[in-house]
């Protein structure tokens, strides 16, 4: 069971309507391993799919994240069409086709908002983790880590104990 249907996906990521079945069978589960469950992790995903009323307050933006990567994934087969015959761009009636910029661009666009949903999610998640006993921020890497010029950092934790700020400082002296 997925969160998200084709129609639901069609009408958050298109400003038209696409047919529903340029969106091959397999995708919106695969965006959703590749790109959901890492944020949430095993248990809180399997739980997410198993109860999706359960979260409502958060799977809009698990909608929205699902939405835009499957328009990233699905945009060269809108713009074409790859055949026996070959690969024929396809055009609307009275339509100026894009040329391959654009469909750059827009994929480009669509990537971009996935990952920046991405953030939001997680952030939000970050901020209310008492109502979302089984997410876990660890998983996520970005609320561990700092990077600076390059060099990746571990953040600043602060200390529940001066027993554990003194074995802190015994450790890195």
């Amino acid at each position: 069971m997925s969160l998200i249907t084709k129609s639901e996906v069609i009408s958050i990521a298109f400003v038209r309507t696409v047919n529903e079945k340029k969106i091959p069978d397999h995708l919106i589960g695969s965006v959703e391993e590749k790109h959901i469950r890492p944020i949430l992790g095993d248990d809180f995903y399997e739980a997410v799919i198993a109860a999706p009323l359960s979260y409502s307050s958060f799977t809009p933006y698990l909608k929205n994240i699902i939405a835009n990567y499957v328009k990233f994934y699905i945009l060269p087969d809108i713009y074409q069409e790859i055949t026996d015959t070959g690969i024929t761009v396809i055009q609307g009636q009275n339509r100026q086709v894009s040329d391959k910029n654009g469909l750059e661009y827009s994929r480009q666009n669509a990537l971009d908002i996935g990952k920046m949903l991405i953030d939001i999610c997680e952030k939000y998640l970050y901020d209310n983790q008492a109502s979302y006993p089984l997410y876990n921020a660890g998983l996520a890497a970005k609320n561990n880590i700092v990077i600076a010029g390059g060099i990746i950092f571990k953040k600043y934790e602060e200390f529940n104990s001066s027993e554990e700020e003194d074995n802190a400082k015994k450790w890195y002296s």
